[in-house]
């Protein structure tokens, strides 16, 4: 009987310290600037295109009681469900966003003209969970794109093809240009 109170806290313990981790996910720069209290916050929107269903937006906060601002990139992907449209965003932030491009150049140059003898997949994964990547498809013997906005939400995940793909890296690289 101690053998089972043992292995039952023990197991209850670990389940604590998994949601402790959970809950100790931080949030990206952006969210933390905005759900600053006690601030006038001005935001702006700037919509830099879109690819299938993700529109592509820069975001501007200014911090107008301390003249301090902070930009990133909001990819929004719009799905119907039975009642109505509903939105599931991501963010990167903009000190985040060379590393997301570089990445992606380096699929659009050096994986996508590639093949594989397995199936492979190569994906880069942002702070806040967005992943940006491609596998390939040993059926049809051609990589398939994919952006994953929610890390825990297979609904928010999009298969571009690689057209679509580089048309979204040469977005995102009008979005540094302007940040």
């Amino acid at each position: 009987m101690k053998f089972y109170l043992f292995i039952i806290s023990i197991i209850c313990l670990f389940n604590i310290g998994l949601g402790q981790n959970k809950a100790e996910k931080g949030l990206s720069r952006a969210e933390q600037f905005y759900n600053t209290k006690g601030i006038l916050i001005e935001k702006e929107f700037h919509n830099v295109g879109a690819v299938k269903e993700i529109d592509i937006q820069i975001i501007k906060l200014k911090n107008l009681t301390e003249r301090d601002s902070l930009s990133y990139v909001r990819l929004i992907f719009g799905y119907q469900t039975d009642f109505k449209l509903k939105d599931k965003p991501g963010i990167v932030d903009s000190d985040e966003l060379a590393s997301v491009i570089e990445s992606m150049a380096y699929i659009c140059k050096n994986i996508l003209p590639s093949r594989r003898d397995f199936v492979t997949e190569v994906t880069f994964k942002t702070r806040t969970g967005i992943e940006a990547g491609a596998y390939f498809d040993k059926a049809t013997l051609k990589w398939i794109c994919f952006v994953k906005l929610i890390e825990s939400d297979r609904n928010s995940q999009v298969l571009l093809s690689s057209e679509d793909f580089f048309l979204m890296l040469t977005y995102l690289r009008k979005c540094k240009e302007i940040i």
